[in-house]
């Protein structure tokens, strides 16, 4: 059943249209052929049983079932059958309205899917509701609470040894205070925790951002200090919305075997004039 209604690639979920075709076009080839009705039966039967029994059975990074695209010419049949039978005007008007809605979510899925709204090959239910019909991308991390170690929150509204740097209070998101980049600034507040769970778990770094214009060279970083195989940063320019508080997760895990567990975590504009806010950051490390 994944193959068909799985959100990680399955064939109905990304050609919507077939689960309406599929259904009825054998229903009235069923009127018409009890025979030819029963092998189409049977040969998609086969068929899907067939692709659906490799490990890999959403096939990587393809979208809606690659190898079905070989087996339509019988649902173009099916599709013939049903505008065949269709005579009243409600009818056509009903048919019209599924195609058209279809198609576009079909169109709309495969333009999320090749711009990574929906992560290849590794799709859930909540990742696909999240972004359903959404054109804007969201930077999302999608773990289970149960999988949460621990945690670190930080509201910039008191002095908190682990947060060095300066702080503003002008655009802050819900209380007085938050950290900032701009042409003046170009690292941010540096957020320095030392936990030995970040050695070997995954860590999760979400904030709220917020930039007063488009941005291209601010990043976010993690890093642990002193050792440059850890540095990893991660662009917010696919992500901002102008002068709009802005909810970000991002996925930190480290590969390399380390001992040094003194994380650090800050945001850096690359020499330029663009003005982004952070506020209530959360660092949270998963089993």
């Amino acid at each position: 059943m994944n193959f068909l209604f799985s959100f990680n690639n399955g064939w109905f979920i990304y050609s919507p249209l077939l689960l309406i075709i599929i259904p009825l076009g054998i229903w009235k080839l069923f009127s018409k052929d009890i025979a030819g009705a029963l092998l189409a039966v049977f040969f998609y039967g086969i068929t899907i049983y067939v692709f659906s029994s490799w490990w890999c059975w959403y096939y990587g990074c393809s979208f809606g079932q690659r190898p079905m695209v070989d087996f339509y010419l019988l649902i173009a049949y099916l599709i013939a059958l049903i505008l065949e039978g269709i005579k009243s005007l409600f009818t056509k008007i009903l048919v019209i309205a599924a195609v058209v809605f279809t198609g576009f979510l079909n169109i709309h899925q495969s333009y999320q899917n090749f711009n990574g709204y929906i992560e290849c090959g590794m799709a859930t239910s909540e990742m696909y509701w999240d972004n359903f019909l959404s054109f804007q991308r969201k930077a999302r991390v999608y773990y289970d609470d149960n999988q949460i170690i621990s945690s670190y929150s930080f509201d910039f509204e008191s002095k908190n040894s682990n947060c060095s740097g300066e702080v503003e209070h002008s655009e802050a998101r819900g209380g007085e205070y938050l950290i900032f980049v701009d042409s003046e600034h170009q690292f941010s507040g540096n957020i320095e925790i030392l936990d030995a769970l970040f050695v070997s778990h995954p860590v999760v770094i979400s904030a709220y951002v917020k930039a007063e214009g488009e941005i291209n060279q601010t990043n976010l970083v993690v890093e642990h200090r002193g050792l440059s195989t850890t540095y990893r940063s991660f662009p917010l320019k696919a992500y901002v919305v102008k002068n709009e508080w802005i909810y970000m997760e991002f996925l930190y895990d480290n590969h390399y075997e380390i001992s040094n567990d003194n994380l650090h975590v800050y945001f850096w504009n690359q020499n330029s004039s663009e003005k982004v806010y952070v506020d209530d950051l959360q660092i949270v490390i998963l089993n």
